[in-house]
């Protein structure tokens, strides 16, 4: 893991380029290693949120019937489907749509697409997430009328190539893995390469099942690739990241190669500063693999990368949160480079920064994003209470407040104030809304129970038994939700290593096979993740 940022759950943890999971934020290490404080009074009740239910993002003209009927109108109408998987509560989610699906270029290519938004609490959305190997808030799908995926597109890129992005796919409607194909083993053209550059790799859920394969595909694109520097530098970093994250030796030389590559684009800072998006996402396992390469080679290696970030921190190409990532992971890379630590010169600046930036954004839709990558940014450098003063900050106008609840749960379980980090976390689920939304939040607050109270049996059985009942219904046991039973499996099961409460594991075992036989017979997979929950093992 990196510095203490929220932990994800999907795809390649080094690549996780837009990718909203509030719910499980434990502390790491390092942030647990703040200064403690005794607990505070109970938080004060939160305001609800001005309403209830998912909103379609404004400005784009959804497609107002089913993904089905979506696919069925695209045949007859010869276009492709974009779709687009969000989430209400979701910050990243709330920066695509203020600074991508706000532009007029963006809105002029979407009319020659179908179109489509789902929320992730939308009935049937975990199982169409099962289907197109999405697990992340947001992704952005473009898909052919027979359902071929022709793009991954990602947040977090300058502004002005999601349109080009596209256009590349309207004039190319093949599958983005035949592109690739071609291109590892054929002459790829310059607008394939586009293609695969700008591809969102990262949010391929299945990419974790496949890095050493991918790493090597993406490394054949990248020498293919030459002739465009930019193209060819986002496909080496994209190769680096995979490479270094394989298990095994076999990427090993691969990984050697690329890491030198990186090292070498980060050295040309106009070009580095134009794949930032890419490179933010390297973390302290690119900087290890660097380290091993050229033992004495950090400083420069951190001199450069200082120098990229600060650009990209005030480079317009980017929104308001990107910028502020730009300079968490300046922060990351001095934590992993130098020995002396995070000057206080940095932290002096992130928070100049982030007052900025909030000054800038105002109450505009952009606030969201610029709030969540402020959050982390101080967490990053160690600024635990002014973190939570900004949480605190955004519960009063935020339509979910669960979310930020959440995060001073967070916070406050770094600072050791357990009691406070429970309390948020059940104001945080019984406050949540959407089933698949409400499970999240709900693992979590069972997970901080079992860290932090993990001698209270009967409030364990009590919230992980009501916990369990969100999966109760048709459709609900997929892709996000199943995950996080399998998370909260492991939890029970390391909290029971001694057999100590076995009462409560065969109590919440009985109350899964009750959800169980609620599931409809045709839901396979659902009905043997729900099966697998705490069952005995041979």
């Amino acid at each position: 893991m990196r510095l203490p940022l929220r932990p994800v759950a999907i795809a390649v943890s080094a690549l996780l380029v837009a990718a909203c999971d509030a719910g499980d934020r434990a502390p790491t290490d390092a942030a647990a290693a703040g200064t403690a404080a005794p607990p505070t009074e109970q938080p004060p009740a939160a305001p609800p949120p001005s309403s209830a239910g998912s909103e379609v993002p404004a400005g784009i003209a959804w497609f107002a019937g089913s993904l089905d009927e979506a696919f069925a109108a695209a045949r007859a109408a010869g276009e492709p489907v974009l779709l687009y998987w969000g989430a209400e509560w979701c910050p990243y989610c709330a920066d695509l749509e203020a600074h991508v699906f706000s532009r007029e270029d963006v809105r002029q290519k979407l009319e020659l697409f179908v179109p489509v938004y789902l929320d992730g609490d939308d009935a049937g959305a975990q199982r169409w997430a099962e289907t197109f190997g999405v697990a992340g808030y947001p992704t952005v799908l473009a898909l052919g009328p027979d359902r071929d995926e022709l793009a991954r597109i990602a947040g977090g890129m300058p502004l002005s190539v999601y349109a080009e992005t596209l256009d590349l796919v309207l004039g190319d409607l093949r599958p983005i893995d035949d592109v690739l194909a071609a291109a590892v083993t054929g002459a790829p053209s310059a607008d394939d390469c586009r293609r695969l550059a700008y591809n969102g790799w990262s949010l391929d859920d299945a990419a974790s099942e496949q890095t050493a394969h991918l790493a090597a595909s993406l490394a054949a694109a990248a020498d293919r690739c030459g002739a465009n520097d930019v193209d060819h530098a986002r496909l080496a970093a994209y190769a680096a990241s995979f490479a270094v994250a394989a298990d095994g030796d076999e990427a090993r030389p691969l990984a050697d190669e690329f890491v030198r590559k990186v090292r070498t684009i980060v050295a040309n800072r106009e070009l580095a500063v134009s794949i930032f998006d890419v490179l933010r996402e390297l973390d302290e396992g690119f900087f290890e693999a660097a380290k091993a390469l050229e033992p004495d080679g950090g400083r420069e290696l951190l001199d450069a990368w200082v120098a990229v970030m600060d650009a990209a921190s005030v480079d317009p190409r980017y929104g308001h949160g990107d910028r502020l990532a730009a300079l968490r992971s300046k922060v990351e890379a001095v934590a992993a480079l130098d020995p002396a630590g995070i000057p206080e010169s940095i932290a002096d600046e992130a928070r100049r920064r982030i007052a900025e930036a909030f000054d800038e954004v105002g109450r505009s839709p952009a606030r969201a994003g610029t709030a969540n990558a402020a959050i982390n940014l101080l967490v990053a450098i160690g600024d635990l209470e002014a973190a939570r003063a900004i949480a605190e900050q955004e519960l009063e106008h935020s339509r979910t407040p669960y979310y930020h609840m959440a995060d001073l749960a967070w916070i406050d379980e770094m600072l050791g104030r357990h009691d406070d980090a429970v309390a948020w976390l059940e104001r945080a689920y019984q406050a949540s809304q959407g089933p698949a939304t409400r499970f999240q939040w709900g693992t979590s607050y069972v997970r901080g129970l079992l860290r932090m109270k993990p001698d209270d049996e009967q409030r364990i059985l009590t919230a992980a038994s009501e916990v369990l009942g969100e999966l109760d219904g048709p459709s609900r046991l997929y892709r996000r939700s199943k995950g996080r039973l399998e998370t909260l499996d492991a939890s029970l099961r390391e909290w029971n290593a001694d057999g100590s409460h076995d009462d409560v594991i065969a109590a919440l075992r009985m109350r899964m096979t009750q959800i169980c036989r609620g599931i409809p017979a045709d839901e396979t997979e659902a009905r043997s993740a729900c099966a697998a929950f705490l069952a005995d093992r041979a």
